[in-house]
């Protein structure tokens, strides 16, 4: 008769331990949807759903904004329009870095309106967006590619198709880090090539997106390969940059 009493009462103790862990539960569901927290997407800070960008005042004002006008360079005979939203600094760094390697999906969200906002107060005139590819294997790894998930928020906001598949890699490089001007053009040289959709892009005007721009190489390469579609032109957008 014990062992029963004691086997009822060990039982009730359970019953009611998992009662009281799925109402904490609730109760913090509840609360978090009355009263959502929301934090800084570089410092973690708490902010309140005013703060644009999902960035605190601190973080906001030391991001290197920018508005210039459009660098202008030459492909192929072939005039580029290079904007860019952003230098390429430390909380700059911190923002792609949090997509990249975090795998923090909802940063996509945050970069690709900055993306937007930056391509409302430009002229550049375009009809769909194509991001950089990555190589195969490194986006298994990572498990998406960090510059179509910008480009098709971006994308979303602007009403402008995405074509992901207009560009292909073709080849794995080297890490650009540490690498000069001419070293960083020859490791990226035929890393590159027109993908299944290409043909989406013939007399479009494509406008190329890529998270980091240092040197130029990477989006040379890609606008050289994109012109071999016939496209009505290919002008180039970056999240950050150190060179335009």
């Amino acid at each position: 008769m014990q062992i029963i009493q004691d086997t009822c009462m060990r039982n009730s103790n359970r019953l009611w331990e998992n009662v009281c862990r799925c109402t904490k539960q609730l109760c913090s569901l509840v609360l978090k949807f009355i009263f959502p927290s929301l934090y800084c997407a570089i410092c973690g800070n708490i902010i309140d759903e005013t703060r644009p960008y999902c960035l605190c005042d601190h973080c906001r004002n030391h991001v290197g904004w920018k508005l210039e006008e459009p660098y202008i360079t030459n492909v192929l005979g072939n005039q580029i329009n290079c904007i860019s939203c952003c230098s390429y600094g430390l909380y700059e760094r911190r923002l792609i870095f949090r997509l990249k390697y975090n795998k923090k999906r909802s940063t996509a969200a945050i970069i690709g309106e900055i993306v937007a906002d930056r391509l409302k107060h430009s002229d550049l005139e375009y009809d769909i967006i194509v991001p950089v590819p990555m190589e195969k294997s490194k986006e298994k790894q990572r498990g998406f590619n960090h510059a179509f998930l910008i480009a098709k928020e971006a994308g979303k906001i602007l009403d402008k198709p995405v074509v992901e598949h207009a560009l292909i890699r073709t080849k794995k490089t080297v890490a650009m880090r540490g690498l000069g001007p001419s070293e960083r053009r020859a490791n990226i040289l035929g890393a590159f090539a027109l993908g299944r959709e290409a043909r989406k892009i013939k007399n479009k005007r494509v406008l190329l997106f890529d998270d980091i721009c240092t040197t130029f190489a990477t989006g040379e390469e890609c606008i050289r390969i994109l012109l071999d579609a016939k496209p009505d032109s290919v002008d180039f957008i970056v999240f950050a940059t150190k060179i335009f």
